[in-house]
This record gives structure tokens, C-alpha cells and sequence, in this order.
């Protein structure tokens, strides 16, 4: 064989073996995957994190609540328009307004608690049923009690309002100053237009609870006479004898004030038995008549007996 071939022939021989030899390595388990080739499972695995077995996934965050229920605004309280003027100043002024009623309103609901608890505390069924349902009227409704007990947080929260409302009328008067200085003619026209309605609305509003109490006496007033009316006239007893009962308090026998059983009378409201008037003779003697429930004509003693019928 000539050395030229022989050599041809083994440089071949050693192609076919490293051909041989790359193919075997490129199937080998044991290998890395080439860069370029296609993606292992356990590339893919590897590649993605793995959460810690005890830890739970993250919980979904509450709705945030809703807004607390609100009371009633009180009686006597102004409030803000809802479309009213929006101004920075004013909006500071009916902020400082607000916190005045609102110190008022929680001084009154105090007041009313403390007479609740009072009778709670006494087993007083009744006067605490009465206290709840205050309490229920002021936050529902926003009804301000004109009890005698509640006398003196009514009257704070009364004056409470008011210098409120007087703060609250300067911040306005000061912002319509502000706007017409400033040739903002329309915005200070709407200002003061706002501030006319409120005071307007504090006229009818800020004196509420006097008014309540106004009318309190005024009924018990018309009660008290229309109670008078039933015993003031003239009577006539049994024998004849004619007993007038006066509006000025006096109480005279046959036209004479100067006869023993003439005298003065007064109406007693307290008396258990229904209001009765009590005549204070010249005698010394004190008599009480009582109206027939059964025939106002009629006057009868303590005993339920008859002794007097209405002549005129």
C-alpha cells in the first residue's frame, strides 16, 4: 500500500470515531443540555418559586365600614345647605358651628341619661320609660326635653346656639366683604343671599325649646281656667240660701261678705281626690267642694254628698 493512501485512510478512520464518539455524549443522561436546545421539566421546576409549606396565603383586606349612624340634628341647631355657597372660610365656620352643637347635643343627651340610669337604679318603671322615650325623641327626631331636671343642659345648649349662630353670621358677613373687594359680585350676592335664609330659619329654629316651655304654661293656663269656670258663679243650698263664688277669690253669702260662712276661696290643683276650691270662712271653719262628676250644676262636699246647685 503506498504511505500517501495509508494515511488517507487512517485520518478517516479517526473521523468516523469522534463522529461516533460526539453522538454518543450528545444522548447521554448524564450531560448538560447544550445552550440553544429545548427546555427540560426540570429547568421549568427549578425556575419557579416555591412558597414555604407553612405559610398561608395572604387574606383578602375587609371592605372598609360604612358610615356610623348619626342622631338627629337638635332643635334649635342650624344646618348647612346641601348646595350652599363652598367657600374655605365658611367651610372652617360651620366646622367650629358643628363642634358647638355637637357639645351641646351630647351635654343634653347626658343629662337625659343620668335621670334613666336615676330611675333604673330605683326600679321606677315608669319614670324610666319616660326618660327612654326622651332620649329616643332627641335622637330620632331631634325633640330637645323641657324638663325641670334637663332645665340647665337645655339652657347651655340654648346659648350654645345662639353664640354659634352669631359666629357664623360675622364668617359670612366677613366673606361677602372679601368677594365684593375682590369684584366677585355674583359669588358675594349668593353669600349673603345664604346667610339672609339662615337667619331667616333662626328665627323659627334657635328659640325652639322656649317656645315648648312657653307652651306648656300657656296649656296649663287655659287648663287652670277652664277649671275656674266650673265653680265660679252663684249656688244655691238646699235651704235656699244663695253662695256665690267670685273670680276675685272672695265668697259671699247672701251678698253679705261680712256673714260667718262668707270669706276668700283658693282652687287646690294637688288635692287627690280632683281639683276642689277650699273656702276659708270668716268663722274660722274650712270647707271643700268638689263639681259632681256627674252634673257640673252641682258642687258636693268631701263626704260625695250634694250642697250647692249652680243658679247662674
Amino acid at each position: 500500500m503506498i504511505p500517501s493512501e495509508a494515511i488517507k485512510m487512517r485520518q478517516s478512520i479517526r473521523f468516523l470515531a469522534l463522529s461516533f464518539l460526539w453522538m454518543a455524549c450528545g444522548s447521554c443522561p448524564c450531560l448538560g443540555q447544550q445552550e440553544g436546545g429545548a427546555p427540560r421539566l426540570e429547568d421549568s421546576l427549578e425556575a419557579a418559586p416555591v412558597a414555604p409549606a407553612d405559610e398561608a396565603p395572604a387574606a383578602e383586606s375587609p371592605p372598609p365600614p360604612g358610615p356610623e349612624p348619626t342622631s338627629a340634628r337638635p332643635k334649635g341647631a342650624l344646618a348647612r345647605p346641601k348646595n350652599g355657597v363652598q367657600h374655605p372660610d365658611l367651610d372652617q365656620a360651620w366646622a367650629e358651628y358643628d363642634a358647638v352643637v355637637s357639645k351641646a347635643t351630647q351635654s343634653i343627651r347626658a343629662s337625659v341619661t343620668k335621670q334613666f340610669d336615676a330611675a333604673v337604679e330605683k326600679g321606677d318603671l315608669d319614670t324610666a320609660e319616660k326618660w327612654q322615650g326622651a332620649l329616643a325623641k332627641l335622637e330620632k327626631d331631634g325633640e330637645i326635653p323641657t324638663t325641670t331636671e334637663t332645665k340647665t343642659a337645655v339652657s347651655a345648649a340654648a346659648t350654645g346656639f345662639k353664640k354659634g349662630k352669631d359666629e357664623l353670621t360675622k364668617a359670612y358677613d366677613v366673606v361677602v366683604k372679601t368677594l365684593t373687594m375682590q369684584k366677585k359680585i355674583t359669588e358675594a350676592m349668593a353669600v349673603r343671599n345664604e346667610k339672609r335664609s339662615l337667619e331667616s330659619k333662626a328665627a323659627d329654629t334657635a328659640s325652639a325649646p322656649v317656645k315648648n316651655k312657653r307652651q306648656e304654661v300657656d296649656d296649663e293656663a287655659a287648663k287652670r281656667q277652664q277649671i275656674l269656670a266650673r265653680f265660679i258663679g252663684v249656688w244655691r243650698t238646699a235651704s235656699g240660701t244663695l253662695e256665690e263664688v267670685r273670680a276675685d277669690g272672695a265668697y259671699v253669702v247672701n251678698g253679705d261678705l261680712r256673714k260667718e260662712y262668707s270669706g276668700r276661696w283658693t282652687l287646690d290643683f294637688q288635692d287627690p281626690k280632683g281639683p276642689s276650691i277650699v273656702r276659708e270662712c270668716n268663722n274660722g271653719r274650712r270647707l271643700r267642694h268638689y263639681v259632681d262628676p256627674t252634673n257640673a250644676n252641682i258642687l258636693i262636699k268631701e263626704d260625695g254628698s250634694p250642697i250647692l246647685q249652680r243658679v247662674r
